[in-house]
């Protein structure tokens, strides 16, 4: 193999200088990730309530995908017994930062079970030689994946140890490593 050549570096702001949380945030998920949860997820949507005869629909917007994004972010900090809890207006389980975002309780269910990153009308079946188990979340993998090798460049020795992430329901691409303490995952 060719010597290596690069040098260990994290391309986001000037070298040398301090980036917000928020710089590293947006430096992997730039706007177009936010562009394709709108999009997809109003396509979706409209797909949904077309198939069912509904209507109702509220176009999401890019403040919207933020403001979704951030509940779901706040609710992974902060831990209630269920997700209706995070919008109850009871002084015992209420959030401040529910009304901070000003994200009704009916509008975020209404995302929650719209939000899409791919057009299902694409997907292909399985058994298809094209088919793609990651299909409904390949963008942004591919997105995830792009934007880490563009900001980071590893060091000449690295070490890679296999992880983990518990999991039991079907999926085709589950494994099974027996010493490890979650022996089934992805």
């Amino acid at each position: 193999p060719e010597p290596y050549k690069g040098k260990k570096e994290v391309k986001i702001g000037e070298p040398g200088t301090t980036i917000t949380v928020g710089e590293a945030f947006s430096a992997v998920f730039p706007k177009k990730f936010f562009k394709l949860v709108k999009e997809q997820t109003n396509l979706y949507a409209s797909q949904s309530q077309r198939r069912d005869g509904r209507t109702g629909w509220k176009t999401m917007t890019m403040a919207d995908v933020r403001r979704f994004l951030a509940m779901l972010f706040h609710m992974a900090l902060v831990h209630k017994p269920s997700m209706r809890h995070y919008f109850s207006t009871n002084p015992v389980l209420d959030s401040s930062f529910t009304r901070i975002l000003g994200l009704s309780r009916d509008r975020f269910f209404d995302m929650l079970k719209y939000v899409h990153l791919n057009n299902n009308a694409l997907a292909k079946k399985k058994g298809d030689k094209e088919y793609d188990p990651l299909f409904k979340v390949r963008p942004l993998y591919d997105m995830l994946v792009e934007n880490f090798q563009s900001l980071y460049v590893p060091s000449e020795n690295l070490t890679v140890d296999e992880g983990i992430v518990p999991y039991r329901g079907l999926i085709s691409f589950k494994v099974y490593l027996k010493n490890k303490p979650s022996r089934y995952g992805i």
